[in-house]
Order: structure tokens, then sequence, then C-alpha cells
């Protein structure tokens, strides 16, 4: 018999409802009138059962199956790009030449051998490659390389392990961005049987800190070259957003036509595979080092690389598209100046001539004080001790007369003096005779090593350390000269309650002229993503679309661009996004690259590589914070990252950035990597001016403070600026004491006869227009630099 369930009635008590304390959202009562609410849908989340969930997996999991196979035959066909493949060694023993002529004896391949670029063919993959070998002792020529390649083939040896060498190389690619990587090792066969996956372990080994899951070909014989061809062929490919947007080519062939009227500038014509994005002729194009330029046609040529061979041929150039010189994007960075913008009357003459003047006389004050300053002395101890230098003729003094006569030696007979001289030197000339022949030879040697060392330039780094280290140990803080007015020396800085919460009012005063001739964005970010979904739609200019064989025709280029791309160095061309013509201020996120101690002071030039541009700038420094004033640092340091304020073309992030040093023989150095932070000319960068006082007297919470001024205008004109110790204790200035520099302060607590009293006072600063786009390579011998290290070796 069944158990029978109770089942409540109509007339069951009802449980009362819980009630809250008054804390949720809900109870919060509103008081007033309350409007009422408009009635809106909600939206149920529908439920799916188990089988529409599969079904729903299946359709996402089909999608992204079309996605990697679209993307694989977008390369390697007739209608499409080869397959690029750069050829990089990461060992001293692997030539890339040797790689690629073990890729030849490939079976069934068709090798077509070009002046930068070798096309193979393979019949039996129905694929077609493209193999470049860029030099591999400049890392310029790698980077430029990898910013087209769809694949990176990197080549190992058994013999010889990784070292600084390939350290070097792949941290510039992981910092620029890295496509596709593939590793192959040559002469593996040749060892016993046992040693091989031993050898193989450990290079993977090796690998496995920046490469997980990476698997090392071997590359002995013609099957190891089939089967690697298949992994490049079938790999997948990885996306770089800076060359996805921008339609891109590398050049297989170039000519350079000279112009009629300039020698010095022509027509280059440039023939390769169109990649990325449709190309427009009245579109700018860039290449890296040289800066933007424009074209005046595109051309079809026949693609003589195909995999289909033809019966008959094609030899003629069909023309695509021709510029139009009044609709093609100008090459003008900056805006023309407007005369009227500034409010300020033109100096007259009388003006002029009295400025010139005072600039003469200041100009012999200083020739003078250094020919009377003794040697060694600087500029700015000069001026402390120009007030206790005797600048009079020397008078003799009753010492010096007794100097001379210890000189004489005391004799009353000269004849006696120069007889017992001689007897002296006689015994002596044995030994001056040997001393002249370890003389000779010692200074033959020395000047030999003077020739080779730059003493300037050491004298001239020593001076920067001694600067670097005095900041770091008393950041900010200045010393004002005695006989100098501070309220002259500081007249353009302010004093901040606080640097985090005050405001900076008037942010556009005081700017220089070059911010009303730059590209000013307003609300970028969306001007961005704007841009970027209007390419996704864009169908215009079909003709010049990505995977066809063009030639660009670029107007005004200069003929030394000849000489520096030559085979080993490959020349990439990107076409530039809407306005990223215009000059602005870009703002880069750095970090100090691995153990570089170099001092890295602001203003100082710099090489970047930014995206797909190659330029010198003197960036300044600032602090990478959250606020809206920024703390400018006059010094890179290693432990924290920094931004890196510049005036530069508008580029679209992301973008990668590389800061390289210039050395002084010709070699460029890694110093800093990082990314395009903003592009924002209205960021607010400070400096701030530290000046330090020392308590005189102290009586409780008031003290006479000296050594900060050193007159009575001064201190009045700076009484408002509140003061700070370094124990923490906060004041301000009560009244100045005497003429000398002499102040009463007050503070909120006492303070110790060690303590300090500071001043800080603030001013907005703004990057130099020292914005460069000709930056010539280094030599091949000089791009990867070793400095101190001698385990730092490179090719030779």
């Amino acid at each position: 018999m069944e158990q029978q369930t109770h089942r409540p009635g109509v007339f069951k008590q009802p449980n009362k409802r819980h009630k809250s304390d008054g804390n949720s959202a809900r109870s919060e009562k509103v008081g007033g009138r309350q409007a009422p609410k408009a009635a809106t849908k909600k939206k149920h989340k529908q439920q799916l059962d188990k089988k529409q969930r599969r079904n729903q997996m299946a359709v996402q999991r089909k999608a992204k199956r079309e996605e990697v196979l679209n993307q694989k035959r977008s390369r390697g066909h007739d209608d499409t790009p080869p397959f690029l493949v750069g050829i990089i060694p990461l060992c001293r023993s692997i030539d890339s030449t040797d790689i690629l002529n073990a890729l030849k004896q490939c079976p069934d391949v068709n090798v077509m051998e070009g002046d930068r670029v070798c096309h193979v063919n393979s019949v039996r993959l129905k694929q077609r490659f493209a193999f470049l070998k860029p030099a591999a002792d400049d890392i310029g020529a790698v980077l430029d390389a990898a910013k087209v390649a769809d694949c990176l083939l990197f080549g190992l040896s058994i013999q010889e392990s990784l070292g600084h060498y390939a350290d070097h190389v792949l941290s510039c690619l992981f910092a620029q961005g890295l496509p596709s990587v593939i590793f192959c090792v040559q002469g593996l066969k040749s060892l016993p049987n046992k040693k091989q996956s031993e050898t193989k372990k450990e290079i993977t080994k090796h690998l496995e800190k920046r490469f997980p899951d990476i698997k090392v070909h071997s590359l002995d014989d013609e099957k190891d070259a089939l089967l690697l061809l298949r992994a490049i062929g079938c790999q997948k490919l990885a996306k770089m957003q800076m060359r996805e947007y921008r339609p891109h080519l590398l050049a297989n062939e170039m000519t350079f036509e000279p112009s009629a009227n300039d020698s010095t500038v022509g027509t280059l014509k440039v023939t390769g595979y169109l990649c990325g994005q449709t190309l427009n002729v009245d579109q700018a194009v860039h290449i890296p080092g040289f800066g933007d330029f424009q074209l005046l046609q595109i051309d079809s040529p026949y693609d003589p690389h195909r995999l289909s061979s033809r019966s008959k041929e094609i030899s003629e150039v069909k023309v695509l598209e021709q510029a139009n010189l009044e609709t093609r994007t100008p090459l003008q960075p900056l805006l023309p100046v407007d005369p009227l913008s500034q409010e300020q009357t033109w100096p007259t003459e009388e003006e002029l001539m009295e400025a010139e003047e005072e600039r003469i006389q200041k100009k012999e004050k200083k020739m003078i004080r250094k020919q009377r300053v003794q040697k060694g002395i600087s500029e700015y101890q000069a001026v402390w001790m120009e007030e206790s230098i005797e600048y009079g003729p020397k008078e003799s003094s009753s010492d010096d007369d007794d100097d001379d006569e210890d000189m004489e030696g005391g004799y009353d007979d000269p004849m006696k003096a120069v007889s017992e001289s001689s007897s002296g030197d006689e015994k002596d000339a044995e030994d001056v005779d040997d001393g002249e022949k370890q003389t000779d030879t010692m200074s033959v040697a020395a000047s030999e090593y003077d020739q080779k060392v730059h003493f300037a330039a050491d004298e001239d780094e020593m001076k920067r350390f001694k600067e670097a280290r005095l900041d770091q140990m008393f950041p900010d803080e200045i010393e004002i000269p005695s006989n100098e007015p501070a309220k002259v020396l500081l007249q353009d800085y302010r004093g901040l309650a606080s640097f985090r919460t005050s405001p900076w009012l008037h942010a556009d005063e005081d700017c220089p002229v070059e911010y009303e001739r730059i590209a000013i964005v307003p609300n970028f970010n969306s001007v961005r993503k704007a841009l970027l979904k209007s390419l996704k739609k864009s169908d215009d200019h079909k003709e010049c679309h990505p995977g066809r064989y063009l030639t660009l025709h670029i107007d005004k280029v200069p003929s030394d661009i000849m000489n520096e791309y030559n085979h080993q160095h490959p020349l990439v061309i990107f076409g530039l996004l809407k306005g990223e013509h215009y000059l602005t201020v870009v703002n880069m996120i750095l970090q100090r690259f691995g153990d570089c101690e170099d001092v890295i002071e602001s203003d100082e030039p710099m090489i970047f590589h930014v995206g797909y541009r190659r330029f010198s700038a003197s960036p300044i420094y600032s602090q990478h914070t959250n606020g809206d004033k920024h703390k400018m640092e006059r010094f890179f340091w290693k432990d924290n990252p920094v931004v890196a304020t510049v005036y530069a073309p508008i580029i679209f992030p992301p973008a990668s950035v590389l800061m390289f040093k210039q050395l002084r023989n010709g070699k460029e150095k890694l110093v800093a990597t990082g990314r395009v932070l903003s592009v924002d000319p209205n960021r607010i960068i400070i400096e701030r001016a530290v000046l330090s006082g020392h308590p005189f007297k102290i009586n409780k919470k008031s003290a006479v403070v000296r050594y900060m001024f050193f007159n009575r205008d001064d201190i009045l004109w700076f009484k408002p600026v509140e003061l700070r110790t370094k124990s923490g204790r906060r004041g301000s200035i009560l009244e100045p004491l005497g003429t000398r520099g002499h102040m009463k302060c007050s503070f909120n607590g006492s303070l110790d006869a060690s303590d300090v009293v500071l001043m800080n006072l603030y001013k907005r600063v703004f990057p130099k227009l020292t914005y460069n786009a000709r930056v010539p390579l280094p030599c091949a011998s000089a791009s990867y630099t070793e400095t101190v290290d001698s385990d730092m070796e490179i090719f030779d």
C-alpha cells in the first residue's frame, strides 16, 4: 500500500514574509513624490538545453575552423601572395645561405633566384614560398624583415648553444611583435642515434622559456626539407594588427630614375606583392628611415612566380591607377603658422638693437670670466667664486722671495756652483740615457693608446654620471647663485598645495608655437575605432587588392636609398591611414631593457622604432601615474617605467616601441622597450624644482632658516608658497629677517637641528621639436651593439 502524502488545504496559515533590516537597496526610501516608472521590457536569458548547447558549440567551432582555413588559403596560391619566410640564424656557425640551399634540394620544386628574394614553388604541395635573408649582424634588417614576414625560420646549431646574440635578437623581436616561428637544426643526423634525441632535448630545453610548445625540425636531406616546407605552409599564422590594418609591400625588385631637374631625388619603382589592405594611389606611403612620400601611379606587371605556367607570357604592363594631384594626400606634417594668433606686437628697431647689445655684453662677460677662472672650474662654480677671485696682477710676497733664494742654492760664487753641478751631471749621464730609451718606448705606446680612446667623451660621460647620482641622492634640488635674484630665475614656476589634488589652472597657457601647428585629435580613441571599423567594410579600389603583383611609382625619393637598402637589407613600404602623416605629440610607456646601465637623460637624442616607423627625436620623461598631472623625470631610471613624450606623426595603436641609443662608433644599443600609450598633446608634464634651506635658530615650532634665499625681495616674493621638511613637517614663511636671506618660519611641529627645509616649485614643460624621419642605417658590423661585455660576440 502506497504511503499517502499530506496536501495542505485552503485554510493553511501562510508564513510571514522575511523582514530586512533596511540595509538592502530595495528598502532604501527616497523622500518626496516619485515619478511613475516607465514600463520596460526585461530581456530574459533563454535557457538552452543540452542539445542546443552542443549545436551552439559546434557552430562556433566550425566558424573558427573556417577562419583558420581562410587565413591559410590567403597565402601560397596564384591569386594570393606567397608564404614570406625570413631566415635568421641564431648561432655563429649557421649560415642562412646553407639553410636556403638545403630547402632548394626539396623534390618537385621550381627555384627562381632574385636579387632580394628567392622564390620556391612546390609542385607537390601546390604552394609557393618566398625566402629572404636579412643580414645576421644587422638588427635593423632583422626587425624590418619581421615586420612583413609571415614566418621566421630560425637556424640552430648542434655544436653551439644559444648565447648573448640569440637572446638579444629574440628580445628585440618579442618587443616589436613576433610572427609565426619555426626552428630547424642542421647536422643532427650526423650524430649517433643515441645522441640525436639527447641533443634535440637540450636544444628544446633552451627554447622552452620563450617557446613552451615548440618543435625543432631537422634539415639534413630532401625528406626533411619537404617536411619543413609542409610545416611552413600548414601552420597557423600569427595575427599582427599593425600590418593587418595597413597595406604593405616587400620590394622584390627596385629601380631608381633620377629627376631631370634635381639628381638628388627621383622616382623609385618598387615591385612586389601587396598584403594587408587595399591600396589607393592617392594614399601616402612610408619608407622606414626616409619618411612619407606620395605615389605617382600603380602598375600591374606580369607575375613571373605563378604556380600554373602559361603557354604565352604576358609582357604588357597594365596601368591600374594614376594619382590626382588635387585629391592625393598632402605631405605637410605641420599646419601653416598664423602670425595673428599670438597677442604680441612686433618689436621696434630700437628694441632689437638694445637686445643685440645686451647679448653681446653678456657674451663678453662670459668670455672674460672663462679667461680669469682657473682651469677645471665649471661655470656654475665660477659664479660662486667670482667675488673671492683676485683679478689684479699678482704681487710678489716675501715668501716668494725666500723661495727664489732657496732655488739659487745660496752660492756666493757662480763659477763654483757651475763646477759642482757639472761634476754631478757627468756621474748621472749613463742613467739618463737608459731612462730616455724607456720613456721613448712608453711614450710611443701611450700615444697609440690615446689615439684609440676618446678621453673627451669619457669626461662628458663621467660628468653625466655624477649629475645622475646627484639627482638620485637629492631629487630635483637646485641651488640659486647668491648674486642673482631667485624671482627672476624661477619666474616661470609656481607653488601647489598638493601635487596630486591641486588643479593646474590655465593648462593652455605658455604653450610653444609648435602647438598651433600640430594636429590635435579630440576623442582620439573613438576616431581610431571608427577608422579601423571602416577599413573592414571598405570595398573601394578592388583593382589594388591584397595578393596582387604591383609596381609602385614613388615620387621625390632621395637617391641614396639605393645604397642603404642593398640586397641584405629588405625594403618595406607601408601605406598610411587617414591622418597618419600629421605631426602631433605621442606618449610612449617604456621600460629599461635587460641589464642596461647607461645614463639616459631627458632631451637626449634617441632612435625610435615605433610600429612601422623609424625616426630620431629627443624625448622628455615623466612618471606613469593616473592623475591629471605627471611629474617630469630628469633621468630615465632602471627600476620604474616612464612615459616618453616626443613630437612624432600620428600612429593608431596598438604599436610597439623600441628605443635605441647611438654610440660614438656608429653602433645602436637597445636601451628600452614599450608601446604607444596615447596620442595626446594635452598631457600635462610638470617639472619640479626644490629649494633647500637649513634651520639656523630653533624655538619650538618656529625657526630661522637660511641658505634658501640670499636677499629680502626673494623671500617676500615666495612667501605664499608652503614649506616642508624631510622629517614630514609643514610650515610657512612669516617674515624676512635682515637683508641677507634669513627668514622666520613656523611649522606644525618641532624641528631637529639636522632637519632640512624644502620648498617645491612647479612648471609645465614641453618636448622639443627634434623629430627627424631621416635615420641612416648603421654599418652592418655595428648594428648589433656590444659594449663592455666581451662575451657578446657578433658574426665576423
